[in-house]
């Protein structure tokens, strides 16, 4: 059983209630791709899960598919709230990309199923397998548009800060690309192996920041803003070993970063596959993140 509350009633909502309803379906369908795989769920164990026939479930939602969706989107939300409060009260463009990376992470660290079920399983659907982040943005109310919504608001602030005459090293989409794949890979270590003995999680966020403004801005430039190269070995290591970003181009930030190319040979399991069936792997240490200081991947 999922760590989600399982206090779902059941029988026909009185009007005007159809939205608890909406919600109620929601969290058994992500309850239940994440206990069986997206794969393995059907609408039948979705309804029974929630105390309601099929078919009334069909009167909320289409198809296992547009669960999956209204799911992502839902994620997809709590990070344009945060976007959007970053772009409220942060003026300078350079911070705002900090800022964003720090509020993806946390969301992710703070939110560990909500992650494994959009970011870490085999659960994309059919509809956005190829277009992803890149999907048309024209209605931001049409379900699945979530991540290309919070994708474009991030080129936006890349591109605010080409604007501001700082010359990135590679185009604002692919910078926004590498931010995503940087930050991903370090929250994706820590949610699938919490019992590893970090670092100060904190200074592990910031580093890989430093690492990846590095690589956009060059390093003379980084360092006119103020960033150093201490405490970047530990996310130097993650994202070098991370199976989500492509060997040459974390070999490249970690250059950046003035780590060489040679640090650490054996991160590579700190990822595990997903499991045959889908399923995604859950740690096998429960409860919070590490978040206190601990031995470094120095050590070994």
């Amino acid at each position: 059983m999922s760590v989600f509350s399982t206090a779902i009633s059941s029988g026909r909502k009185r009007r005007g209630e159809g939205h608890t309803r909406r919600e109620e379906i929601l969290q058994a369908a992500k309850e239940l791709f994440l206990e069986h795989g997206y794969d393995s769920t059907t609408i039948r164990r979705i309804a029974d899960r929630v105390g309601i026939s099929a078919p009334a479930l069909y009167l909320y939602f289409k198809d296992k598919e547009a669960l999956m969706l209204a799911l992502c989107d839902q994620t997809f939300g709590h990070l344009l709230e945060a976007i959007s409060e970053i772009e409220r009260t942060v003026e300078d463009p350079l911070e705002r990309i900090r800022r964003f990376g720090e509020a993806y992470a946390r969301f992710g660290l703070s939110h560990p199923d909500e992650y494994r079920l959009v970011f870490l399983g085999a659960n994309i659907p059919e509809s956005m397998r190829k277009v992803g982040h890149r999907a048309a943005t024209d209605d931001p109310t049409k379900p699945g548009v979530g991540g290309a919504l919070v994708f474009g608001r991030l080129v936006a602030i890349l591109a605010q800060v080409e604007a501001s005459g700082v010359k990135l090293n590679y185009p604002p989409d692919t910078c926004a690309e590498l931010c995503w794949m940087a930050m991903h890979g370090l929250v994706a270590a820590m949610i699938m192996k919490p019992e590893f003995p970090w670092s100060d999680r904190d200074l592990l966020i910031s580093a890989m920041l430093d690492i990846h403004v590095r690589a956009e801005l060059g390093l003379e430039r980084a360092h006119a803003v103020g960033i150093d190269g201490g405490g970047v070995f530990d996310a130097a290591l993650l994202c070098l070993h991370s199976r989500h970003v492509g060997a040459e181009v974390a070999q490249d930030l970690v250059a950046h970063a003035g780590l060489g190319r040679d640090d650490g040979e054996n991160v590579d399991h700190f990822i595990p596959p997903l499991e045959s069936d889908g399923v995604i792997p859950r740690p096998k240490a429960e409860g919070p993140l590490m978040t206190s200081k601990g031995p470094s991947l120095r050590s070994g």
